[in-house]
């Protein structure tokens, strides 16, 4: 192992020239560390630029180590480190009392930063472009006679001291070292050779992170009972509801008529668009009935619904308080199951929007599912004849086939996503992920096995229920569906709808859902 090299510097602070020898094994960070401590200020303050380098404790770089910008030993060569205080010079150009003849920059863009001025351009002498304070000092005839729309903004280097006829008063804090071309194509090479180390670097501490992030997840996973059974059998009783013949008819009195010739994808985005727009609502919280507002309410709990509220099958009631009342003033909002119900209610969140869009689904002759993410949502996919597949919609979002949205765009942690209908129970979880692979490692042998088992045993029961007829058409349905799931790889392209954060809900609960 070849042993660390020092590297020799002249620090150039202000009215002092300190020198100065480092480690080029230490990182840079560690290296602005002890350059404060030699000059006795802030590191917090200075900015460091080498000879022939420019700025080297940018944020990108702070952790790699010196002899990422190949200096040489000091046995060979000394550099010339200028310090900038940052916190003084600033006061000084607030009070137009510097000059700023130099900045060091890799990038000329760079140079509109806080230690950027307006300039003046002398016209008389071959449109140089000076500073604010030289224009002040330097030249004051020129300055006073100077409208300000003619003031230069674009970025610049102060040329004062460089006319030959005048010497700049502001000499004394000047920093007069300048890259030239050829030191400047260096500069960019070193450069280059930086950001592909540090992309590396970055790259190679993602995967760390993403790994650890997945164990973690993993091992909460395997402690979790997911209660298949109760979940599906509380999914199967709202499609249940599906069949009313009053629940259909008055679905079919409110929803637009489907147009002559239009697609299924056309209706189904037309129904979409009016559910949303026009008709269901979300509840962040549910409004006083006397102020007609949600303002002053706030949740104080939730109870067991009383007899009334279990009518239309809620049996999980939110207790809320207005407090725009003297003693407040109880606010209640049953969490209703039955269709029928939320067509009168028009709100709910996300298990009051994907259930009755699933029985509007219904009721426009559409095969419907209700679909369960055990981490929390649910939402609605309808069988599209004309394309022989199944689809995912989501009213909430009035989104349309863009199944990926939950874990690209919501940044949604997959484990099991089951599909319910009438006629079957699927585990659609790779259709709503990127890598498959990687779900089925926080999936343990016990639930895989567990979730199969309550599947198998749902599937045969529903099987009883069909005519042959109807028995073909399902098997024919569920070969393709098979194909398109275990043919699922993680090479899918990511729709750009499929980036997209969450969109239902105020922007607090979302933010404290983590779906922002």
């Amino acid at each position: 192992m070849e042993s660390s090299q020092e590297i020799a510097f002249q620090i150039y602070y202000e009215d002092t020239i300190t020198p100065l020898n480092f480690s080029e094994s230490q990182t840079i960070n560690e290296f602005k560390e002890f350059v404060s401590l030699c000059l006795e200020c802030n590191m917090a303050d200075i900015v460091l630029f080498v000879e022939s380098y420019g700025r080297i404790d940018s944020p990108d770089i702070l952790e790699l180590p010196l002899s990422l910008i190949e200096l040489k030993p000091k046995s060979q060569y000394t550099y010339k480190l200028f310090c900038i205080n940052t916190t003084k010079i600033e006061k000084l150009i607030i009070n137009d009392t510097y000059c700023v003849n130099k900045i060091f920059s890799i990038d000329k863009k760079s140079l509109n930063s806080p230690l950027s001025q307006y300039g003046l351009r002398l016209k008389g002498k071959e449109n140089k472009i000076i500073c604010i304070p030289c224009a002040k000092i330097c030249f004051p005839d020129i300055f006073c006679f100077t409208p300000p729309e003619q003031l230069v903004k674009e970025n610049f280097i102060c040329e004062c001291c460089k006319d030959k006829d005048n010497k700049c008063k502001f000499d004394s804090c000047e920093i007069t070292y300048t890259i030239n071309q050829e030191k400047e194509e260096l500069v960019q090479d070193i450069m280059k050779k930086l950001k592909q180390t540090l992309e590396e670097r970055n790259d190679s501490r993602k995967k760390e992170i993403e790994k650890e992030k997945l164990e973690e997840i993993k091992q909460k996973t395997l402690l979790r009972d997911f209660h298949f059974e109760q979940s599906i059998g509380g999914d199967m009783q709202l499609i249940s509801n599906y069949k009313s013949p009053e629940l259909q008819k008055r679905i079919k009195e409110i929803v637009p008529q489907r147009k002559e010739n239009s697609t299924s994808k056309e209706y189904v985005k037309e129904l979409l668009n009016w559910y949303k727009r026009k008709f269901f609502t979300w509840c962040n919280k549910p409004k006083c009935p006397l102020c007609d507002s949600d303002k002053d309410v706030e949740n104080i709990g939730s109870v067991k619904s009383d007899e009334s509220e279990r009518k239309f099958q809620a049996y999980r009631t939110e207790v809320y308080n207005c407090k725009n009342h003297e003693g407040g003033l109880e606010v209640r909002f049953p969490r209703y199951n039955a269709p029928i119900k939320l067509l009168d209610t028009k709100t709910g969140r996300c298990g009051e929007w994907a259930n009755l869009f699933g029985a509007i689904l219904y009721a426009c002759g559409f095969k419907t599912r209700l679909v369960s993410n055990y981490e929390d949502h649910v939402w609605n996919e309808f069988y599209n004849e004309e394309e022989k597949r199944w689809i995912h919609v989501d009213s909430c979002e009035e989104a349309y086939d863009t199944p990926l949205v939950y874990e690209q765009g919501w940044g949604r942690v997959m484990t099991f996503i089951v599909a319910s209908s009438e006629e079957e129970i699927v585990d659609v979880t790779p259709r709503y992920v990127k890598d498959w692979c990687v779900i089925k490692e926080r999936r343990s042998e016990v639930m895989e096995n567990n979730l199969k088992a309550v599947i198998r045993n749902w599937n045969n029961n529903l099987a009883n229920k069909l005519n042959e007829e109807e028995k073909k058409k399902l098997e024919e349905r569920r070969k393709y569906e098979n194909e398109e799931l275990g043919n699922k790889t993680n090479n899918c392209i990511i729709k750009e709808e499929e980036k997209m954060p969450r969109q239902s809900g105020s922007l607090q609960w979302r933010k404290d859902r983590g779906e922002i």
